[in-house]
């Protein structure tokens, strides 16, 4: 899309390329989210069988 193809603010086309990108970066976030929550659980779990080197 070059400067002249834009959408305006408050076009349907400009609402939904807004709406694009903030589902991608919800995607993102989640899939980060998601990866800490297994590292701590993994580290969690390897503290309470005795995983971890002392």
């Amino acid at each position: 899309m070059t400067q002249d193809e834009t959408p305006l603010p408050g076009t349907d086309a400009h609402t939904r390329e807004v709406r694009a990108r903030q589902a991608s970066r919800a995607r993102v976030m989640a899939l980060l989210l998601g990866a800490f929550v297994i590292l701590v659980f993994a580290i969690a779990i390897a503290k309470m069988t005795g995983g971890a080197a002392h």
